[in-house]
Parts: C-alpha cells; structure tokens; sequence
C-alpha cells in the first residue's frame, strides 16, 4: 500500500519525466529546424554562385572573343602595312638623297670655301660630317 507520500513522490516523478520528454522533444525539433533552414541557406547559396560563375564564364567568353577579334584586326592592319612598308622606305630614301644632294651642292657653292672632294676619301669626308 502506498503513502500518500510515495503517491505525491511518484506524481511529481511522472510529472518531472513528462515535462523532460516535452522539453526533449520541443529541443530536438528546433534543432531539426534549424537544421533544415541551415541546409536550405546553404542549397541557395550553393545555387546563386553557380549562377553567377556561369555569368562570370559567358562574361570572359564575350571578351575573349571580342579580344581576338581586334587582335585579327590589328594583324590585318599590320599586313596592310607591311605593303605599304616598301613605298614608304622608297620616299625616305628619296628624300635623303635629295638632302645629301643639297648638302653637296651648298657645301661646293659657299663662300670661300675651297674643299675638293673626290673618290673614297671625299666621301668619306663627307659622311662623317653629315654622320651618314
């Protein structure tokens, strides 16, 4: 037979032993909760920087397309040159004899000036004045 002592022990026992399994039950699903939204955060995150290194990776194609476009560019160009390169040297040239030819003729027609120049060491006299 029990004590009303033993049956108020053994009341507060039940109660104390449902209260934990509440307070049990209550943690163990805010920590499934957390859980779950500590997974989703992460699943998103995970989806939105795939996301953007898609866009980085479709970015850099377009400028690397758009790079090797003006390098082809700049190749033609260079090409177009190249042909024009020729004509060019040939005008330099031009010119420079046409100023060693007046050089030659100020340098005989100045005053007082009494120079004879002739064969390899007139040319050489004059190369290194003019420092041709």
């Amino acid at each position: 037979m029990l004590t009303s002592t033993e049956g108020l022990a053994n009341k507060k026992i039940i109660n104390a032993e449902g209260d934990r399994n509440v307070v049990v039950k209550k943690v163990e699903a805010e920590t499934i909760q957390k859980i779950n939204q500590s997974q989703a955060s992460a699943n998103a995150m995970i989806i939105d920087t795939d996301k953007q290194t898609r866009i980085m990776g479709i970015e850099e194609d377009a400028k690397l397309k758009d790079v090797t476009a003006k390098y082809q560019t700049l190749q033609q160009e260079c090409a177009a040159e190249m042909e024009n390169l020729g004509a060019i040297d040939a005008q330099r040239q031009h010119n420079y004899e046409m100023k060693k030819a007046e050089a030659y003729a100020e340098l005989a027609n100045g005053r007082n000036t009494q120079i004879v120049m002739s064969g390899a060491s007139g040319q050489n006299m004059i190369d290194k004045i003019f420092q041709f």
